[in-house]
């Protein structure tokens, strides 16, 4: 083969057999290439397209009876950006039918919230975006999402999700600090309808939500919700200085005046460390003829649910097995890291009920309310009941629940 030019023989003879190697070597890559194309799509596809096919085998199911809600065991994981391997193809399988099974799950609650909206007539609403609370409904235009972080509903951690996808971070650099606590410009990063000036002077009603093909909500429900609010917001935490020390400002201080006027003896639930009695904290709410605080209101009345129309919807009584689902559903690239679910479902460290979830422990404690009270907090919060599928009976009690 002349192509090398003039040489001696020995030169010619070396370089015609790296020649040969390297053509022998591209030939075998191009058919390896040819032969194995369909696997290679496969995993190049997004955990999003995915989800995006078994949304559609939902749909196509829709007259099959639904599967009752299935609790699928904390540690399943999707392995985002997995390679596939003949090693873990057993696993994938059955991770791919459980997370068939939560497609399906997501599917129904969106179907479910929009169903509610019509049938109870709650699609329309005069709210502007102005009267939206700064944490709330913020938005991505870069990956098409709105988002609504109503506090104490696990809205701290999907919010370092989001942050690390847009600030181009992981979810350990978004913290807590060393003085646990989050700065201010934790909750400053994501883009809110509030401070944008194409939005903020707007009638919800005039715009288009569609336009974001993701729409996430994290919710809880209410009443377990109003009782973390109640060990958060209202006791002491000596352990983080800081925080303390925001608790202590003025407007907590007159929220702790406005409760003490509905204590009396003898107190329901106030330990040392209790600012206020739990159920004088509990009957100021059901008064409150406000939206009250962030960390009580509603999902109706900050969150529009009925006309964002959320098509993910995250609740925390299930994140443990939910997290990786959302995180692929959002496209969450694996370079920001796991969901930082360890702290929920915390008893505070009481060891009577370590073994119970949030909604056991807390409904045994309602359960001892007056069902008068009960039932006054179920109507402040009965659109989120309503439109998110909880129920509130099991906190009557069977005696109380005629």
């Amino acid at each position: 083969m002349a192509i090398i030019g003039e040489s001696e023989n020995g030169n010619k003879t070396v370089t015609t057999c790296i020649y040969l190697s390297v053509l022998a070597m591209l030939i075998y890559i191009a058919s390896f290439l040819s032969s194995n194309s369909q696997l290679l799509q496969v995993n190049s596809d997004s955990r999003k397209c995915q989800i995006n096919n078994f949304i559609s085998n939902t749909v196509a199911e829709q007259q099959k009876p639904m599967e009752s809600v299935e609790r699928i065991q904390p540690d399943s994981n999707f392995h985002r950006n997995e390679p596939e391997t003949v090693e873990n193809q057993s696993l994938k399988d059955e991770a791919s039918q459980q997370f068939y099974r939560i497609a399906r799950r997501f599917h129904k609650r969106k179907m479910f919230l929009r169903e509610q909206c019509e049938e109870k007539g709650l699609t329309e609403t005069t709210k502007t975006i102005s009267s939206f609370r700064d944490t709330f409904i913020n938005y991505l235009d870069k990956s098409s999402t709105v988002m609504c972080f109503i506090p104490k509903a696990g809205s701290t951690s999907w919010k370092k999700v989001f942050n690390s996808i847009h600030a181009n971070t992981t979810i350990a650099e978004e913290g807590p600090f060393q003085d646990g606590h989050l700065h201010l410009k934790f909750y400053e990063k994501l883009p809110r309808f509030q401070f944008t000036p194409k939005y903020r002077s707007k009638d919800i009603n005039t715009i288009d939500f569609n336009k974001w093909s993701d729409r996430f909500i994290a919710v809880r429900h209410p009443f377990t919700r109003l009782y973390s609010c109640w060990k958060d917001k209202f006791h002491h935490h000596a352990e983080i200085v800081d925080y303390e020390a925001q608790l202590s400002k003025s407007h907590w201080s007159k929220y702790i005046s406005s409760i003490k006027k509905y204590e009396k003896q003898p107190y329901f639930l106030k330990s040392e460390t209790s600012k206020v009695d739990l159920r004088a904290f509990l009957e100021y709410v059901a008064e409150q003829k406000t939206t009250g605080d962030m960390h009580w209101a509603s999902y109706w009345d900050e969150c529009a649910p009925c006309k964002v129309q959320y098509n993910i919807i995250s609740k925390i009584e299930e994140i443990n097995s939910e997290s990786e689902f959302i995180m692929a559903s959002i496209d969450a690239p694996s370079r920001i890291g796991q969901f930082p679910s360890k702290n929920f479902h915390s008893t505070h460290g009481e060891p009577d009920v370590k073994k119970k979830t949030d909604v056991e422990k807390v409904s045994e404690i309602f359960r001892r309310l007056e069902p008068s009270l009960v039932q006054k907090l179920y109507k402040r919060y009965q659109n989120d009941f309503i439109l998110f599928d909880y129920s509130y009976e099991e906190f009557l009690g069977e005696k109380n629940s005629k």
